[in-house]
């Protein structure tokens, strides 16, 4: 009876574990964080975005192309430092966590210049 029981309760414990992310990620005010890794090929100063081109599909080398924002609050390090976005350079390869607006905005959380 008591294994039953223990069973039973796992069971509840796991479905309603598998179902937190989900519930979480709906809730109004949570902010999804996405990434991309890939290749700065265009820096806009006046503007505050980069296009980051990263590998889509690595069987046909195609490449797809993103704009991605930066603002007072995207914090960008290399080499353990922290730089601002005028020490960016076209070449860098960039690891970059962003959140996306209803707008379809995506702007940088933070950004990690890798050595590539």
């Amino acid at each position: 009876m008591n294994k039953h029981l223990i069973a039973v309760f796992l069971s509840i414990a796991t479905v309603i574990c598998l179902n937190l992310p989900l519930a979480l990620s709906q809730e109004e005010g949570v902010v999804e964080v996405n990434s991309i890794y890939g290749e700065i090929t265009s820096i806009d100063q006046q503007e505050s975005v980069v296009i980051i081109r990263q590998l889509e599909n690595k069987e046909s080398d195609l490449y797809k192309d993103t704009a991605i924002y930066l603002d007072n609050l995207t914090a960008i390090e290399k080499d353990y430092e922290t730089i601002g976005l005028n020490d960016l350079k076209i070449g860098d390869y960039a690891d970059v966590e962003y959140k996306v607006a209803e707008n379809g905005r995506k702007t940088a959380t933070y950004v990690l210049i890798v050595a590539e």
